[in-house]
């Protein structure tokens, strides 16, 4: 099963204002495929296609996971890569040690398992839509720059989650197999 750890986007103020920067993307003569509202989260760590059978072992390495809540203040966007949108973000201003450190250990800790570290260096952002082509960039750019200092809100990170992803014609379905509260 395709798996992955995560942290939730919960906070209803923080969702609302994300769907209404998703919106301002629609005049833009591009097609944008949106992650849905309850789908939105931080990816932790992409762990792939795993055995049911090593679930435990997962959780057993979540559990001694150095964790306690902490703020997160969403206030930036962007583009992966810039150069030719592919990937929308939303990223922060706060929260970007404690998330750094959490997947930090769950790299070197996860290895035990055959996981391997991730080689990029980790970036916080909540992916909110992917593009599938832009007849319009120059648009997309300039409503990136126009929301590019928003604050979306502040929200306290409580939990972190091991999800199961199963991927539909209409999108993916996220189910929590673990969760860690802090």
């Amino acid at each position: 099963m395709r798996c992955f750890l995560c942290i939730e986007i919960k906070k209803p103020v923080i969702i609302t204002k994300i769907l209404q920067f998703q919106d301002e993307f629609k005049p833009i003569d591009a097609r944008i495929k949106f992650v849905e509202a309850e789908n939105l989260h931080f990816t932790l760590k992409f762990l792939g296609n795993i055995e049911p059978t090593i679930i435990d072992e997962i959780y057993s390495t979540m559990k001694k996971v150095p964790f306690s809540a902490f703020p997160i203040n969403f206030e930036t966007v962007g583009s992966f890569p810039a150069s030719r949108p592919r990937v929308i973000w939303i990223g922060i201003s706060e929260g970007r040690d404690e998330l750094s450190s959490i997947t930090t250990y769950l790299n070197q800790n996860l290895k035990n398992l055959g996981f391997k570290p991730e080689k990029r260096k980790f970036s916080p952002h909540i992916t909110i839509g992917r593009v599938k082509y832009v007849n319009d960039k120059k648009s997309l750019m300039s409503l990136l720059q126009k929301w590019q200092n928003q604050s979306f809100g502040k929200m306290n990170v409580t939990s972190f989650q091991l999800k199961k992803s199963v991927l539909t014609p209409k999108g993916p379905i996220y189910t929590i197999l673990k969760e860690i509260e802090g």
